[in-house]
């Protein structure tokens, strides 16, 4: 009697697990049976730093970035300074960072007004900047005050005093 029992209740669960297995297989993606030719796990590109995989690969690994000829010749230059003009540099990043964007859109505009001048213009703003440079502060500030007080007077006043130093 067991062993009748046995026969028909594996024969009634063999249709069902065969319908179950068909079932799943339809809807099952048969990735697993793809040839890796033809079927990457990804939908999107690998980025630089990526494999097929999906392991992250070090800086290291990756090699060096790809870079333009001024990045190039820059970094070598970097790479040449001393440690002391590396962290002059970093002083002055720090310190550019830290200026109001409308500041730092002013000092570009400045710069590019110099790129535009002529090599002999230019070069004169390098050798004036040089002796503001080597003023002390406090004539620094005494130019500075000197310079206010042009500006608070009138057209007029301005117009005599200009008058004066031509008639010298």
């Amino acid at each position: 009697m067991k062993k009748k029992a046995f026969t028909t209740f594996s024969t009634r669960r063999f249709p069902l697990i065969v319908l179950v297995a068909v079932i799943a297989m339809s809807f099952a993606d048969l990735s697993w049976a793809k040839s890796q030719a033809f079927y990457s796990p990804y939908s999107t590109p690998l980025y630089g730093n990526q494999r097929a995989s999906g392991m992250e690969l070090s800086r290291r690994q990756q090699g060096p970035p790809q870079r333009d000829d001024d990045t190039q010749r820059n970094w070598k230059t970097y790479q040449g300074l001393s440690p002391d003009d590396k962290a002059g540099l970093r002083e002055k990043e720090r310190r550019w960072q830290s200026l109001p964007p409308e500041e730092r859109q002013e000092m570009r505009r400045r710069m590019e007004r110099y790129r535009e001048l002529p090599p002999q213009d230019q070069k004169r703003y390098r050798e004036r900047y040089q002796q503001w440079q080597s003023l002390s502060p406090e004539d620094r500030n005494q130019i500075r005050d000197r310079l206010r007080h042009w500006d608070n007077l009138s057209p007029q006043e301005q117009q005599e005093i200009r008058q004066r130093f031509q008639k010298r």
